[in-house]
């Protein structure tokens, strides 16, 4: 007989060849594409996994649902581990009340664009009625080389399988943060490192170490594209909702009125802005107005905004999408503790410029902390010139390929105290250090007992986060997206909190933690001393030792977590039980065609035939 498979703990990685939720049709698929590749790559040393759980979503996918929002259109994937008991495939059923018997499935899901909460469970009232939202995908499969660790040394920012330290048996993919022989610091979001002081142990993580000491540790430019998740992409705008008196995200700041028909002017409902370059310094913002749950239900019913009642707008958060997915079937509003709950000023604007002129600039700008960081670029030349408020010295310059009239793909980050730009996908090279430090000398204090005061404070003016501005110039802008970077959380559960709520504030400022009650502290400058003590954790590490965290931040068993059974923390990795590192998702979950016939097994139906998806292919950075 056989034993049923082992549960994989919250990030596990499982062997390829373990059976799943998804039955005989995934052996067969993960049976023929590993034959497959085994073939391709038999010149090396590689194995295949597969990806159970979100601890690395959305860069790789556990069990899940692809969601394509039915207000705004915008596709998403949610985290639904919890629809299965175990590896082998058999679901969750409710036991006993009116509910008695039915399959646990998840029920809510919500858009990162638009923050609707939609029904994806098939068997409920309202439910969207495409067949490809009803469906729960398996993860990822992956491949490992094996070989990489042998020939050479791991590598921070590394995507890596090894065996979890307190279970060996059990294989965990996480991402490689910590090296050996240094300390590594979680603060404010980022992650810093410092050579490892001779008293430090490994048998504790308590440190009274200062901060001056610390570097930010910064990833390089292809790790921050891998690492950067949606805030919010203006190609799924939805009129409806301007039509009821919802404002738009991107508006010109400070216009004058004798002046504004030269200002940015909405095309195609707000889709696009273009400016005549009239004149010198005209910005154009976004504003994080994120409509919530009683708004949605006011747009349900067709209702405008009362007036006088404008939304205002909110600091941008570490809201992750993937973790919004609820098997609640009495409360479809999503869970408070999903809507992110500290502030992220690491943040990314990309856009589509189409310039109409052969002089001009065009400035891409990010507020952090209330200071303007800018990446000025001369049209007429394609020099590319970065600044900082208040930081003489700073004008790095680089050579773009923007001159004169043209479409140009522009990104402009500010990650992990460093300013990044791409145009046409390629990254720019600038002629000095774009890394900087906006920390005030009070920071670089000894932070006792695991508290480090704050003076990065968000001000009004990050409001308003993300800038364009035009300074003489004739532009259109399209495809327009905020997207932002990865916030570790320290983890500091305050006293008498549930385990699963992490949260970095030592003067916690949610005491109901209502969904409304998150989005006022976000909206008033006035709340935001609140941020001015965080949580520090940090992570001494021996020769040999590694420091592993997942992507998913909020919702991940990785190295803040690990006890032994006699409570003491263990959370490195031994250089002797990584396996290898992770390159490629060779086989994302198949798509089911239409119209196709099915084959009824116990816990779902199976279109057949299916084929690949073979458009989430992909390197694994």
């Amino acid at each position: 007989m056989n034993k049923p498979a082992k549960k994989p703990a919250a990030g596990e990685a499982a062997p390829a060849d373990a059976p799943h939720i998804d039955g005989w049709r995934e052996t067969i698929e993960s049976v023929v594409i590993a034959l497959i590749l085994a073939f391709l790559f038999k010149a090396f040393e590689a194995e295949a996994f597969v990806i159970p759980t979100g601890s690395m979503g959305p860069t790789l996918m556990g069990l899940h649902k692809d969601v394509d929002c039915p207000q705004c259109g915008f596709r998403y994937q949610a985290g639904v581990s919890f629809e299965a008991d175990d590896i082998a495939g058999v679901r969750k059923r409710f036991k006993g009340g009116p509910l008695d018997g039915q399959l646990i499935l998840a029920q809510t899901c919500t858009c990162p664009n638009c923050r609707y909460t939609a029904s994806v469970n098939p068997d409920r009232e309202g439910s969207l009625k495409l067949p490809d939202h009803t469906l729960s995908y398996a993860g990822d499969r992956i491949w490992v080389s094996k070989a990489s660790y042998e020939v050479s040394e791991p590598k921070r920012w590394d995507v890596a399988v090894f065996k979890y330290p307190l279970g060996a048996d059990q294989n965990y993919i996480k991402r490689l943060v910590g090296m050996p022989d240094e300390a590594v610091r979680i603060f404010r979001g980022d992650l810093f490192t410092m050579p490892r002081p001779d008293e430090s142990s490994a048998d504790s993580a308590e440190t009274n170490l200062s901060m001056s000491e610390f570097t930010i540790a910064r990833k390089p430019a292809h790790k921050v594209l891998a690492t950067l998740q949606p805030v919010y992409d203006n190609d799924y705008l939805l009129p409806e909702l301007t039509k009821l008196g919802w404002p738009l995200r991107w508006q010109g700041l400070d216009a004058e009125a004798s002046q504004a028909d030269h200002h940015w002017q909405p095309q195609d409902e707000g889709r696009a802005y273009a400016i005549d370059g009239q004149l010198d310094g005209a910005w154009l913002a976004y504003r994080h107005i994120v409509p919530g749950w009683n708004d949605w239900q006011r747009f349900a019913a067709g209702q405008r905004l009362p007036a006088g009642s404008q939304p205002r707008p909110q600091l941008i958060t570490d809201f992750c999408a993937y973790d919004t997915a609820t098997e609640q079937y009495s409360a479809p509003e999503p869970e408070p503790r999903s809507l992110g709950i500290h502030w992220v000023s690491d943040l990314a604007v990309e856009c589509e410029a189409e310039i109409r002129g052969n002089q001009g600039r065009l400035t891409l700008a990010i507020v952090e902390a209330g200071r303007l960081l800018r990446c000025q670029i001369d049209v007429a030349t394609g020099l590319a010139t970065l600044s900082i408020d208040g930081m003489t010295g700073f004008a790095p310059k680089g050579t773009t390929g923007i001159k004169g009239p043209g479409k140009y793909e522009l990104r402009f980050a500010n990650v992990d105290d460093q300013l990044l730009l791409w145009v046409d996908d390629e990254p720019i090279a600038f002629d000095g250090k774009t890394e900087y430090s906006l920390d005030p000398p009070a920071t670089s204090q000894a932070a006792p007992g695991g508290v480090l005061p704050n003076q990065l404070l968000p001000t009004e003016a990050d409001l308003a986060p993300v800038r364009i501005a035009s300074s003489r110039l004739p532009v259109t802008l399209r495809h327009l997206r905020v997207r932002r970077d990865i916030y570790y959380i320290a983890v500091h559960r305050p006293e008498g909190q549930i385990s699963y709520y992490l949260c970095d504030y030592v003067n916690d400022p949610f005491s109901i933690r209502s969904a409304r009650e998150i989005t006022e502290f976000f909206t008033e400058p006035g709340r935001w001393a609140a941020m001015g003590s965080l949580a520090i954790r940090d992570f001494p590490l021996e020769a040999d030792q590694y420091l592993m965290l997942g992507d998913n931040s909020p919702s991940s068993s990785d190295s803040r977590f690990w006890e032994d059974d006699s409570n003491r923390e263990r959370y490195y990795v031994s250089r002797e039980l990584l396996i290898g590192k992770a390159f490629f998702v060779y086989w994302p979950h198949a798509w089911e065609t239409y119209p196709h016939f099915t084959i009824s097994l116990r816990t779902r139906d199976i279109g057949v035939p299916f084929y690949p998806n073979f458009w989430d292919m992909r390197a694994i950075r």
